[in-house]
């Protein structure tokens, strides 16, 4: 069985697909916080399909992982061996799955262990786009309120050390100061977690959290930052062991991080960025100046039908 690496990449068993891009003439564009399953199956597939277009070499993943456990330290370990590669398996609701190794991830940084190392990252230049899937519960809001817990340890622990952050806020607004103290332009900030108005519920919390570390900072993150809103949609599962040894059967490749998903895809934009962005549009990204119609549609027929079959 082929392991997978970026020197083993002229190998790959056909029929699996294989990144249509010299890989080696990448770079990082966007940074994106929490590589999950869903990530791998969703954003990364989109600008894999970018970075085989003419002159769109800068749109590259950096990845950062957040959480300390020994699941994300057995991924970031992998990320490395495997050079960032990984295999994802298409299943449609009949005929044979589809197979392909995505090549977008092309850096990954685990920030528990050198917090400094992923804010002078997301300082640089390079960095046009900062994204999260860091799920609903990672935004902090108060249940009750709706407002960012500024009290929540984290977030305090942040504050109070904002050269050694732990949480998504403090790596952003961290960084953002930066940027701002050297004169270079702001990144825009992508949530792409499945929840309504994602973009407000992000900026919300930014906001917050920059207004409790420095006013002025906090007032120009409001003035030159974009907080686009997204509505993202295939159903990824998790991957089990048993999970891994069939996918790997399936492709002939040795991969620790296989992921699979339905063949459906789908990926909504508000377009709105303040420091460029992909040629989404040319890879099926649908962009729109307003995203709420399609939330509403997914949320309450798509998300709501899904309740209702599972309650039975």
């Amino acid at each position: 069985m082929l392991g997978l690496r970026a020197t083993n990449l002229g190998g790959v068993p056909a029929p699996v697909e294989r990144p249509g891009y010299d890989r080696r003439q990448v770079r990082a564009g966007i940074a994106h916080f929490s590589v999950g399953n869903f990530h791998r199956a969703h954003q990364a597939v989109y600008l894999d399909r970018v970075l085989a277009l003419p002159e769109q070499s800068g749109w590259g993943i950096c990845g950062i992982g957040l959480l300390d456990n020994e699941p994300e330290r057995a991924k970031a370990a992998s990320f490395a061996r495997q050079d960032g590669l990984y295999t994802l398996s298409l299943f449609p609701p009949s005929g044979a799955p589809r197979s392909m190794v995505v090549g977008a991830i092309v850096d990954y940084l685990f920030a528990p262990d050198d917090p400094p190392a992923v804010l002078a990252r997301l300082a640089e230049p390079a960095i046009h786009i900062v994204s999260l899937t860091i799920t609903e519960g990672g935004y902090n809001l108060d249940e009750a309120t709706g407002e960012f817990r500024l009290e929540a340890p984290e977030i305090a622990h942040d504050l109070g050390s904002p050269e050694r952050p732990r949480t998504a806020f403090g790596f952003i607004v961290g960084a953002l100061a930066r940027r701002r103290a050297a004169g270079t332009a702001p990144f825009t900030v992508l949530s792409c977690d499945n929840l309504r108005h994602n973009g407000a519920v992000v900026r919300k919390g930014v906001l917050a959290f920059a207004h409790a570390r420095d006013p002025e900072l906090a007032a120009w993150i409001e003035a030159e930052v974009a907080f686009p809103s997204c509505m993202v949609d295939r159903i990824t599962p998790a991957t089990t062991p048993a999970d891994i040894a069939r996918l790997n059967a399936l492709t002939g490749i040795e991969d620790r991080v296989p992921v699979f998903a339905e063949d459906f895809i789908q990926w909504v934009v508000e377009d709105r960025f303040c420091n460029g962005r992909p040629a989404f549009e040319q890879v099926g990204v649908q962009l729109t100046a307003d995203v709420d119609p399609y939330e509403q549609i997914k949320l309450r027929m798509l998300n709501a039908t899904h309740s209702m079959l599972s309650y039975p």
